[in-house]
């Protein structure tokens, strides 16, 4: 299964997004990855997720509207 495309910033419109996952979070009882996109250009952050495919949607499904960009 290929990688999802993971769209433009959503509030600057910036192509320079990032899928990310920090240090492991331990739990109580196991160890997980939070997975989040972030935009390097104006540090927009995506909901998390421990499901990196879900990030990536959560991040796609924000609206983007061209007008309100400045670039």
């Amino acid at each position: 299964m290929s990688e999802a495309e993971i769209k433009s910033c959503p509030f600057c419109g910036s192509e320079k997004v990032k899928r990310i996952s920090p240090d492991p979070t331990s739990g109580v009882r196991k160890v997980y990855r939070i997975w989040q996109v972030v935009c390097l250009a104006c540090e927009a952050r995506g909901s998390s997720s421990t499901v990196k495919t879900i990030a990536v949607a959560r991040w796609n499904s924000v609206e983007r509207v061209k007008s309100d960009f400045k670039n």
